[in-house]
């Protein structure tokens, strides 16, 4: 088995979650790049819980212009959100991304995981431009729904990425949506490997991630 995968259960928020385990000692990282960001400031964060015991675990952004910055996952049963803020983005991109050094038997998952602007979340933290965001079915064996609701009216794009953040398609182009609820019906395109995806919304700066399982190859 693979040292990251993803299962279901929820450490925070959705269906499934990333985690890093393995029965045999195991270094491990699982990253996206995020591309087309507008320079200026962010904060990273996410959900967590964590056996302990590794000889490290931390959330980290790099390859923003900057050095990289980290911040390490502790010790919980339960979940605990954990940042990295102050991303000062030069390059207009950023990777972030869970890298786990560990011992056998040593696990750490994560999800929820936010990137957003830290201007807005240190001046208006409850104006959050997307909220509730879900995917369903997840696991999914044909097409699936990407549901969330907007704050305020906000340029939205929908990207489906591998584990590894290199993109499979754009499953909705940037297009202006409206303030509410939404409902967007996903999975057209080629036929898509069985396998965990990740499926990437972007409301205007704020960036959300969620883990996508396909049970089967679908179109």
């Amino acid at each position: 088995m693979d040292a990251d995968f993803t299962e279901e259960g929820t450490v925070h928020g959705g269906q499934l979650r990333l985690t890093h385990y393995k029965t045999t000692a195991y270094r491990v990282r699982t990253y996206q790049l995020l591309s087309n960001l507008p320079n200026g400031t962010y904060n990273l964060s996410g959900w967590v819980t964590s056996s302990g015991g590794q000889n490290s675990c931390q959330l980290y952004a790099n390859s923003f212009g900057g050095p990289e910055q980290t911040v390490a996952v502790p010790t919980s049963a339960g979940s605990v959100q954990v940042q990295v803020p102050g991303i000062v983005v030069t390059n207009g991109q950023c990777e972030t991304g869970l890298r786990t050094d560990a011992n056998a038997g040593n696990y750490c998952s994560l999800d929820d995981v936010t990137f957003a602007p830290a201007q807005a979340l240190a001046t208006a933290p409850s104006a959050t431009v997307a909220a509730a965001v879900q995917l369903y079915p997840n696991p999914t064996a044909g097409t699936f729904a990407l549901a969330f609701s907007l704050t305020q009216a906000s340029l939205v794009r929908a990207t489906l990425l591998t584990l590894t953040g290199q993109v499979v398609r754009v499953l909705s182009d940037a297009a202006q949506v409206p303030a509410g609820p939404h409902v967007l019906a996903l999975g057209t395109g080629a036929a898509l490997p069985a396998g965990a995806y990740l499926v990437r919304l972007a409301c205007g700066n704020q960036i959300t991630v969620r883990k996508l399982l396909v049970k089967q190859p679908f179109r």
